[in-house]
């Protein structure tokens, strides 16, 4: 099964939203600030007003970085957590709507940021077997949405520029919204958001006890912790 949390959270968003970043923040400077580190802490600061205005709860951890917005071989991507990213999307589009200077490229960077945006709407709006609407809408949308991408990175190629890498997940996002969400439904019901919760407490739990007796006292723990209420 192909998993939102690995193929678009932490991988075309994850690219999306640091391109956005990049472009808007560091290349151009629409925030302000002379350096590359003061431009990040103005996003910085930038998004931490967002998050107040539109009330969002789940944040970024720490402080945004150069390093954490270009994470592979000096192209964007951003490192965050995955539900982190999901919820930056909006974001994204709100640097693209309020900075777009009526340019062809920014108006593939607006529309791809739209369009991730609705992506994650249609999940949190849908119930797990997706409504008739819905299973239209989702396929259009996400080949629309490589073929942008896909656009945009061929225009930074021919430019000579280190943004919008093309990578394997964009393949599989296809097949996740072409023909596994329409045969599966809502794949917001068959994330791994709860196995990588469990194995976030496994560790945890691991690391309470000695070595030598790790096998018994884990499954002890383990059951303690998912059945004392």
């Amino acid at each position: 099964m192909i998993d939102v949390l690995h193929t678009v959270d932490l991988g075309i968003s994850s690219h999306i939203l640091a391109n956005v970043f990049w472009i808007f923040v560091i290349v151009r400077g629409v925030l302000g600030g002379a350096t590359q580190a003061e431009k990040v802490k103005k996003l910085h600061e930038d998004l931490n007003t967002w998050y107040r205005t539109a009330k969002v709860a789940t944040r970024i951890q720490g402080k945004i970085t150069i390093e954490r917005l270009r994470t592979t071989g000096q192209w964007p991507k951003l490192k965050a957590k995955a539900a982190a990213t999901r919820h930056m999307a909006a974001y994204a589009l709100h640097l693209a709507t309020t900075h777009r200077d009526g340019s062809e490229g920014d108006a593939l960077i607006l529309a791809i940021c739209q369009m991730l945006v609705r992506f994650y709407q249609i999940l949190e709006s849908e119930s797990q077997f997706l409504g008739a609407d819905a299973r239209t809408e989702l396929p259009i949308l996400g080949q629309r949405l490589a073929e942008v991408y896909a656009t945009l990175s061929r225009r930074a190629l021919d430019a000579g520029q280190k943004l919008w890498k093309m990578n394997p997940k964009l393949h599989l996002w296809e097949h996740l919204t072409e023909h596994q969400a329409l045969k599966f439904g809502n794949p917001r019901y068959y994330s791994t958001y709860a196995d990588e919760d469990l194995v976030g407490k496994m560790i945890e739990v691991a690391q309470s006890v000695h070595p030598k007796t790790l096998a018994c006292n884990v499954i002890f723990k383990w059951l303690h912790i998912c059945f004392d209420q």
